[in-house]
């Protein structure tokens, strides 16, 4: 068995493993009974806002709008949800948790519950000098969580800690990546009037699909091994 031979082998079982592990640790996207129940009051109060608008031309923002807003309001002055303990819908509303790794998920979820498609999308803020992975590597790197809504005009950010929706001032919805080129040319994107661009998205940082926690300890089996979403990483590497 020659040497290369010997690296290839160990190389694919080395990757085989990580994908085990991976598979392990993958997070449940799937909308439960529990979920469903947990969120029905949520969701009621938002069908009620719904019929009580007045019309506007963009239906589909105005409904996001009003599951954000909703979240906000259930979940202002909680606390936060150790590690190792479950944070699903009934929890994080149980616990009020404002945080935006928590209120993310409960976005997620309440707004799959409407139909809409999701992917949730972990953010670093870059270091001087350094790679996408070693920032990654990096012990308590600044970061964010945030959820995207597929659009009709494309993938948004919503984000959690500030209720932004993110679009440009012609009302084209803004993803994260694109935030992250505008970060990184060092040019901030036109928002619509009386809107500022909140303090994170103002620095360079690295965007990452379908992954919840590096440390692995937000859901099931808690373990070391990153909690992520296989479907939601295969964003990383699409266009």
């Amino acid at each position: 068995m020659t040497n290369l031979f010997r690296l290839l082998v160990t190389a694919a079982l080395v990757a085989a493993a990580g994908m085990w592990l991976l598979e392990q640790s993958e997070v449940d996207n799937e909308l439960t009974d529990a979920d469903r129940t947990a969120l029905a009051p949520l969701m009621r109060s938002v069908e009620q806002k719904r019929s009580m608008a007045l019309p506007t031309p963009d239906r589909e923002l105005a409904h996001i709008q009003f599951i954000v807003s909703a979240v906000f309001e259930r979940t202002q002055g909680g606390k936060d949800i150790p590690q190792g303990q479950p944070r699903e819908p009934a929890d994080v509303l149980a616990a009020r948790s404002p945080l935006c790794y928590d209120r993310s998920r409960l976005i997620e979820k309440a707004l799959r519950a409407a139909g809409f498609a999701t992917r949730h999308v972990s953010m670093y803020t870059v270091r001087p000098g350094s790679s996408a992975l070693v920032t990654l590597l990096t012990p308590n790197a600044h970061s964010h969580a945030i959820t995207e809504v597929r659009t009709a005009g494309g993938w948004m950010l919503v984000d959690p800690s500030a209720g932004w929706l993110a679009r440009d001032a012609q009302g084209r919805p803004l993803s994260a990546r694109s935030l992250a080129q505008h970060a990184r040319d060092g040019v901030q994107p036109m928002l619509p009037d009386q809107q500022s661009l909140p303090t994170f998205y103002r620095q360079p940082f690295h965007v990452v699909y379908g992954l919840y926690s590096r440390h692995g300890r937000f859901y099931p089996p808690y373990t070391a091994v990153p909690d992520v979403s296989l479907a939601e990483l295969t964003a990383n590497w699409q266009p």
